[in-house]
Order: C-alpha cells, then sequence, then structure tokens
C-alpha cells in the first residue's frame, strides 16, 4: 500500500514537473528568443571547414565568421571557450548540410529537428522497454532538467540519441545487424555515447553491427580529413588542443563557470578544491575510466549477461569518469527506461536521482546562497555508481540473475 502511494507522489511530481518546464521553455522559443549555443559553434566550424580551413581552430572560425557577408546569422563576432568544436571530424559532413541550406532556414529546420529527435528517443525507449507507457516516458524525459539545456543549446545529443535506440531496437533482430551498426556509425562523431552500445553488442554477439558501426565512422573521419585542404596532423593536432583546453576550464581551482557547475564528473570537484593537481586528475580519471570499464565488461562477459542493466552501468561509469554535461544524463534518463519492468520495485537509494535530475539546482544555489550546490550532481552519481558496483560484484542485482 505505501508502495502505491508513494509511487502515486512520484508521478504526481514529475507530471507537474513536465508540465511546467515545458510551458516555461515553449513560450520564450514562440517569442523568438531560441539561441542555440552548440548548434551555432558546429554550423560555424563546419561553415570554416565548407571555406577550406581549419575547423577546429579558434582563429580561423573568428576569421571566417568575420569574413561573413552577414551579421544576421549570429550575432557575436568573436567565438568563446564554451563554443569550441570537439566532436570528431566527421560532424563537419552532417553539419556541412545545413551550411549549404543557409542559417535562418538551418536554424528553424534544427529547432525541429531536436524536437523531433527527443519525442523519437521516447519512443525508441518505451518500445525497449518493458512495459513503459509512452505518455509517462515522456513525462519523465520532460521532468529531467537537463532535457531543456539540451534544447536551449541545441545540443547534437538530440540528433544522435534516437539513432542510438532505434539501432539498439533494430540490432535485436540478425536481419539488421549491418543496418544498425551503419546507423550507429553515421552519427558516432559525439564518439563518447558509443563505447557503452558497442560493449553491450559484443555481448550481445552483434559482430556485424559493431564492424559497420566502426568502419562507417572510420570511413566518415577519413573523409572529412581528406577533403579539408589542412593538414591532417595539424587538424589532429588542434583537435587535442581543444580538448585539451575544455578540460582546463572545467578544472578551475576555486572558481565556478559555466561549464564545471553542469558537469557530471567528480573531477571537477578535486579541482576545485584544489585537492589533486589538474594533470595527475586528468590521468587518474582517464584510468579510473578504462579500468572500471573493462572490469565491468569482462565480468558481464563472463556471466554472459546481455540484460540493459550492463548498458546503463556502462553508461553510468563513462559519466562518472568522461567529462559530460549535465544534459548527457538524458542518456540515462531514456536506459532507465530501458530497463523499467511493469514489477520494478523503487529502492530507496534511487530517491536521490530524482532529487538532482528534476530539481532546479541552480535556482537552490540562488537561494541558499551556496554556490557549490550544483556539484550534487557528480556526487550523487558517483555514490550510484559505488552501490550499482556493489549490486553487480556481489550478484546481487536481478537484472544479473535473470539476464534478458
Amino acid at each position: 500500500m505505501f508502495r502505491e502511494k508513494l509511487l502515486l507522489i512520484v508521478r504526481f511530481a514529475v507530471l507537474i514537473l513536465a508540465v511546467f518546464n515545458s510551458l516555461r521553455w515553449v513560450i520564450p522559443s514562440i517569442q523568438g528568443r531560441y539561441q542555440p549555443l552548440d548548434f551555432n559553434t558546429y554550423f560555424l566550424a563546419a561553415k570554416t571547414f565548407d571555406e577550406g580551413l581549419n575547423f577546429y581552430s579558434e582563429s580561423d572560425r573568428v576569421i571566417n565568421l568575420n569574413n561573413s557577408d552577414s551579421t544576421t546569422w549570429i550575432n557575436i563576432r568573436h567565438v568563446s571557450i564554451n563554443e569550441t568544436p570537439v566532436y570528431a571530424p566527421q560532424f563537419t559532413l552532417l553539419f556541412e548540410l545545413f551550411v549549404k541550406l543557409g542559417y535562418g532556414p538551418s536554424k528553424s529546420l534544427y529547432f525541429f529537428l531536436t524536437i523531433s529527435g527527443l519525442l523519437l528517443s521516447v519512443f525508441w525507449a518505451s518500445k525497449l522497454s518493458g512495459g513503459l507507457d509512452f505518455k509517462w516516458a515522456l513525462a519523465g524525459v520532460l521532468a529531467f532538467r537537463g532535457t531543456w539545456y539540451a534544447l536551449d543549446n541545441g545540443q547534437p545529443l538530440l540528433l544522435c540519441l534516437p539513432v542510438i535506440l532505434a539501432a539498439l531496437y533494430y540490432s535485436k533482430n540478425p536481419r539488421y545487424a549491418l543496418f544498425s551498426g551503419i546507423m550507429l556509425g553515421i552519427f558516432a562523431f559525439k564518439f563518447t555515447l558509443i563505447f557503452a552500445p558497442l560493449a553491450y553488442w559484443f555481448l550481445q554477439k552483434n559482430y556485424k553491427g559493431i564492424i559497420a558501426c566502426v568502419t562507417v565512422s572510420l570511413l566518415l573521419n577519413s573523409l572529412a580529413l581528406a577533403i579539408n585542404p589542412t593538414d591532417t596532423s595539424i587538424l589532429l593536432q588542434t583537435w587535442s588542443y581543444n580538448m585539451s583546453s575544455i578540460w582546463n576550464f572545467i578544472h578551475q581551482e576555486h572558481f565556478l563557470n559555466s561549464l564545471n557547475i553542469i558537469n557530471c564528473s567528480a573531477s571537477v570537484i578535486l579541482a576545485y578544491y584544489g585537492l589533486v593537481p589538474v594533470q595527475i586528475l586528468k590521468i587518474i580519471f582517464s584510468l579510473l575510466f578504462i579500468v572500471v570499464f573493462v572490469l565491468v565488461f569482462i565480468l558481464a562477459y563472463k556471466r554472459q549477461d546481455k540484460s540493459a542493466s550492463v548498458l546503463l552501468g556502462l553508461t553510468l561509469i563513462s559519466q562518472c569518469f568522461a567529462q559530460h554535461l549535465i544534459y548527457d544524463l538524458l542518456v540515462m534518463v531514456v536506459y532507465a527506461i530501458v530497463l523499467y519492468k511493469k514489477d520494478y520495485e523503487l529502492k530507496w537509494w534511487m530517491f536521490s536521482n530524482l532529487i538532482i535530475l528534476i530539481l532546479p539546482l541552480g535556482k537552490l544555489s540562488d537561494i541558499t546562497g551556496i554556490q557549490e550546490t550544483p556539484f550534487l550532481v557528480p556526487i550523487v552519481l558517483l555514490i550510484n555508481l559505488f552501490i550499482w558496483m556493489y549490486c553487480y560484484l556481489s550478484n546481487k542485482n536481478s537484472a544479473i540473475k535473470k539476464p534478458s
């Protein structure tokens, strides 16, 4: 009886937040205040690529921006650290299509595509789930505050996520193994998202899908590098420099900025309080990601565990130790939908997830005066990982005992 009442309260809260968040976002968007920072970033990079310049280089992107024959397509004349492209080179081929269309029409089309991508993500997640109704799955996604970060910024995640979920769905049928791999490979430019699905496919022995994904991605990246007149080594060096710059910006001591307050890794907390030197921190967290990811993968392989719990766990490892922002947790939300079963029992520690996923921590920070309030996100994620690892290593996860 208590469980039913608790679920009713949770559902009511999720529904209210979903409606409130939707209205708060839709009204300004209709009024023309849609300024998708991430779309602008990759549109400008693709435009620089189209001009034959180094699309990872800040100076080349500034030159391209200043030489633009119109100031209406973007309302700045410089680029900031928040507008640094870090995706694999193949992104240029996709965003090249938007460049050919022009900024105004592209921005409108992209607005439609991101909303469609969100709805399709929920659709595929509910199809993959064990019985969660689409409307409740959608309410859960809309209640998550990271969803609105993604929509506000025009995050390419919303283009990749529905494709990843569709690939996972079609890969269940051996006849579509190759097709699913090609789909995933085309949208593999946000490469940190595909580590868990590829490992999951390996457990399911979908070798065709893995080979197709890796092959397509390598071909597209090679094509993008070959087309651009800039020397390949310079492009790769600039790409590496960009990723290092972002890392250093996020991991500043005693300084909160636009990225570390929405970061999901506990490394930002250690850097902020100056507990570990930044370069050592980078090595430690890189090693943690590799070691823990491989450990869980090997254990799952030995147990022949093909459950969605492994997919969720591997993604959680990536969120904790790689560098992801709050909107990337949308992947966790949809994988949780995939894992849903009708007889699923809520555990006490899961309520901490609800807190960090739906509460406006930025507003709470303003109210309380505690600027570090957003650090609750990486802390709770890390606690969740410890609990999940304990359950998995001790074989207490029901998904392990009865792999689906």
